[in-house]
């Protein structure tokens, strides 16, 4: 591989970090779309492969916190989802006591 086309990977892999911080997912598999054809390339180069693994890493780092932050943003809609459920239903049928509780209290 030459020189010219390592530094073009590391260009590729740059504007995959980059779209990663910007949390621009489809631009960051374009860049791996491209990139991968000719990585394997870079592993005659001695540090290169090293360069390419460390920006790798810094991309999948950014990939765990999207997908943390994803979660716990789905996990607060599905709470609000059924509070929300739960607030029309009483306004649709009113508050109701279970009959359970509602026997309780009568004997208490």
């Amino acid at each position: 591989m030459e020189a010219g086309q390592a530094e073009d990977l590391a260009a590729i892999t740059r504007r995959a970090l980059e779209a990663a911080e910007q949390g621009r997912w489809d631009r960051v598999a374009a860049c791996y779309r491209e990139r991968e054809p000719r990585v394997g390339e870079a592993a005659g180069i001695p540090g290169y492969a090293d360069a390419l693994n460390a920006m790798d890493r810094a991309i999948a780092e950014r990939i765990r916190v999207a997908q943390a932050a994803l979660a716990q943003s789905l996990a607060e809609a599905s709470g609000l989802e059924r509070r929300l459920a739960l607030t029309k239903r009483i306004a649709r049928e009113g508050y109701a006591v279970p009959a359970e509780r509602r026997r309780l209290d009568q004997q208490g």
